[in-house]
Order: C-alpha cells, then structure tokens, then sequence
C-alpha cells in the first residue's frame, strides 16, 4: 500500500497535484507541499495490477483524510460582515450551499470549510518547492 497526498493549488480551475509520502504524516506531507498548495487530503492506495502497456489501472482512494488547510482564518457570516469592503458574493456563496464557515486561504483565496477540516501552522517559505 503507499501513501498519497493530494495537494489543492488555487487557479481560474481547480488545480490539484499528487505525491507519494513515506507515512501518513502531516510533516510527510508538508515537506513535499508546494508553496504554492493552500489544503491536502492523504490517503491511502494500493499497488494496482500491471495488465500490460495498453492498460493504466488508477486504484481507488481508501482511509481518505479529513482537508488539512496550511494557515488561514475560519469566518462565519457574521465575522465576513464585519470585515472591511464588499463581500456580498461570498455572502451569498456562504448562504446558497450552506456553507457555514470559511477559510480564507494563506494563498489569498477563500475557500468552504467543512466540519472536521484541520488547520496546520504554515511552515512553508518562498524556497520550499516552487
């Protein structure tokens, strides 16, 4: 079984990329995150089967973690009414899918935060991985 973290990178679309980690760790995965990379989801996948050149088998995810966001605030609706400027689009955003809560990013972005995510101190500098 190996290790996998997929780290989520803000952009016009979603852009995610993927490593493999010695163990399921925050420090595993911190120390391959790109500077770039405001949350990570690990999980675990199994070797899959080689069926020859023709074939790529992508093995499903499994003991998929909870989103670890690296930095950020968590705001409800009443701390983004509070703060300076014109927030009504992610007001709105906040009341449509129920969201709740949510992170502003280390990145600059805003982002849902789901019941059971985790912040981890941001411990990465402009030199770490690109």
């Amino acid at each position: 079984m190996k290790h996998k973290v997929e780290f989520n990178m803000p952009s016009f679309f979603a852009e995610r990329t993927t490593a493999v980690i010695p163990e399921r760790t925050v420090e595993a995965a911190m120390a391959v995150a790109p500077r770039s990379a405001f949350a990570f989801t690990m999980y675990d996948v199994e070797d899959p089967p080689d069926l020859g050149p023709d074939f790529k088998v992508i093995p499903n995810r499994k003991n998929e973690s909870p989103i670890h966001f690296i930095g950020g605030q968590v705001f409800d609706k009443e701390a983004v009414r509070a703060l300076p400027g014109n927030h009504s689009t992610l007001l709105s955003n906040m009341d449509n899918p129920g969201w709740g809560t949510v992170i502003h990013c280390r990145t600059g972005n805003w982002q849902p935060f789901p019941e059971g995510s985790i912040i981890v101190p941001d411990t990465l500098t402009e030199a770490d991985h690109g």
